[in-house]
């Protein structure tokens, strides 16, 4: 028995029994020869389902479905599967399982390399490409294999170039704080005094702050689990002087219809990127002396006034505060367990980069960010001395 075709609305809908298999389903478009097509392709997909079983035919949409339900991920994590059917399931999002969506078999390295190409930018680093694009699709891909819907993946995983851990002095992070905006010079605080992730500082709340314990809930974070952050006595200080107390900790300037300024959370990008403060950020930098000339390029303008365009180039991202919160708290510590446990990392290999980086002689300017206590680390010291008579304390 073949489909039927018929017309719901102004939509195209499909019903009937193929191969055993019932389908009751919109083709999603309005267009007649659209949805004979679409009717052709569920029929073919329907018997090669019958004649090949679901190893032939399940597609990445529902393989990542299936996946979703069964671990739950990260909303960070699902921002990358959506990317991903975007590139393997055009239309996904539309609510209609398309029989021409691409099959979890049929995606071998070949399929992974275009998807690389097409879903990250040119000059994505290795680390994004990895992250965005290979890891969530090896996951799918080896879920399905498990249901035996496609073979168990094996794509290869670009090498990530041999690189330093960039990090500031605290005193770079002072005169970072000095040229930064105003609004923005909370959140630095933060992240240089937690090592919270650019994203779970941007969508801090405050009902998971609690100044008078000295600790931050991150939600959701990296590693789909929730973590307490330590507040030193310098980022309880900074946030106590917020005015709000009410919905999002950090806001940011927004120009209204009309001219007037109010202030607003940061945008939700699904936990990606932060590049909300990136212009911000670079700008401080430069003013701070943090980030250095590479070419002048002079030109003139249309009224004719000679100009110069200045490139920059600028060593530390947004994520730098984070690499500079974990020296910091290392070189106080020395204690690499404590690192991975404040810092909630996963493993100890994310940890050791970390280690001997700090000089001795320029830990004790730690507190002029931080303040003169950390609740885990107890009274920070304030000369040389000190530094080598802490300890720390749960």
């Amino acid at each position: 028995m073949s489909l039927n075709l018929y017309k719901r609305g102004k939509v195209w809908h499909i019903r009937g029994t193929v191969a055993g298999e019932t389908i009751r389903e919109t083709t999603g478009t309005t267009d007649r020869i659209k949805a004979e097509a679409y009717k052709a392709r569920r029929e073919s997909a329907a018997w090669d389902r019958r004649i090949h079983g679901e190893r032939a035919t399940v597609n990445l949409a529902e393989a990542a479905a299936s996946y979703i339900d069964y671990r739950n991920p990260s909303e960070g994590d699902r921002s990358y599967i959506g990317r991903l059917l975007d590139h393997f399931c055009p239309g996904w999002r539309n609510g209609v399982n398309d029989a021409a969506w691409t099959c979890c078999g049929a995606i071998d390295q070949a399929a992974c390399d275009r998807a690389v190409n097409a879903i990250c930018a040119p000059d994505a680093a290795t680390s994004t490409k990895i992250r965005t694009v290979i890891t969530p699709l090896n996951a799918i891909l080896t879920h399905a294999a498990k249901r035996g819907w496609c073979d168990r993946p094996a794509f290869d995983r670009p090498r990530p170039p041999k690189g330093c851990t960039e990090w500031l002095t605290p005193t770079q992070a002072q005169s970072l704080l000095l040229h930064c905006a105003d609004h923005l010079r909370p959140l630095l605080v933060f992240l240089l005094g937690t090592g919270a992730r650019m994203s779970e500082g941007l969508y801090l709340n405050w009902r998971d702050v609690d100044l008078g314990r000295s600790v931050a809930i991150l939600r959701d974070t990296k590693n789909g689990k929730d973590r307490p952050a330590s507040m030193p006595s310098g980022v309880v200080a900074a946030l106590s002087a917020l005015k709000h107390r009410e919905g999002a900790v950090f806001l940011h300037p927004v120009r209204l219809p009309g001219g007037r300024i109010e202030m607003a959370p940061y945008a939700d990008t699904g936990k990606e990127f932060g590049g909300q403060i990136k212009t911000g950020f670079d700008a401080a930098c430069r003013r701070a002396g943090l980030a250095e000339v590479i070419k002048e390029t002079p030109w003139t303008d249309s009224r004719g006034i000679a100009r110069v365009k200045t490139t920059w180039r600028n060593p530390f991202t947004p994520h730098a505060l984070r690499h500079t919160w974990a020296t910091w708290f290392y070189g106080l510590c020395r204690d690499p367990m404590l690192l991975r446990d404040e810092g909630g990392w996963g493993s100890l290999a994310l940890v050791e980069r970390y280690a001997h980086l700090m000089p001795s002689d320029v830990v004790p300017d730690i507190h002029t960010i931080w303040g003169g206590r950390h609740p885990v680390l107890g009274d920070l010291p304030t000369d040389t001395n000190s530094a080598q008579r802490l300890t720390w304390r749960a």
